[in-house]
Parts: structure tokens; sequence; C-alpha cells
């Protein structure tokens, strides 16, 4: 398993991970939640035990391991640059919509 605590700014560590085939572990306080699809890791608490009943869910059920860790990498393959990109750009025009620029 890899464990990805993504408290703060989120990095490209999970999807590394799951580009291995790791199966994910990340918390729910954190903001994994917001850049990974449902289905694509699990999600425990910030706290010993639940992460120790995640761990025992999930090693109690390896066909579920095998399906996150497939879909993980299939949503690997929808990500990238170009799509950085384009979502990037919407961000700064939604940004500037309504907002009046003097051109010169």
């Amino acid at each position: 398993f890899g464990i990805a605590p993504s408290m703060t700014n989120f990095s490209l560590v999970p999807y590394e991970m799951m580009s291995t085939g790791l199966p994910l572990i990340d918390f729910k306080e954190g903001t994994g939640s917001y850049f990974l699809k449902d289905g694509t890791y699990f999600a425990s608490h910030l706290d010993e035990r639940d992460l120790a009943k995640t761990l025992a869910n999930a090693c109690a059920n390896p066909d579920t391991i095998s399906n996150q860790v497939q879909n993980g990498q299939a949503f690997l393959k929808t990500i990238g640059w170009d799509r950085t990109e384009k979502d990037m750009l919407a961000i700064i025009a939604n940004l500037y919509a309504n907002v009046d620029v003097v051109k010169s």
C-alpha cells in the first residue's frame, strides 16, 4: 500500500504510487478527494484505528484491491498536461470574465 496524506497541497506522489500498481490510501481530512476519482483509492481518517480498519478491510477483500488498482491506472490515462492546461486556462478565463480590461 502507498499512503499519501495530501494534507495541504496535492502532489504527484499519489499518481506515481498508482502508476506503479500500489493500492493507494489517502486521508479524508486532506485534499486528495478533490483530485482523485472515487473508486481509485481507499479513504481513511487520519488516525491509527481508522487506518488499521481500512487496511484490514482492504486485505480481507483482495478483489477490491485489484479493482482499485485497475481503476486508478485507468484514471491516470485520463489526466495529463493537456487537460491541466485546459483547466488552468478555463480558471483564468473565469477570473477575467467580468473584468474590464483596457486594451492598448
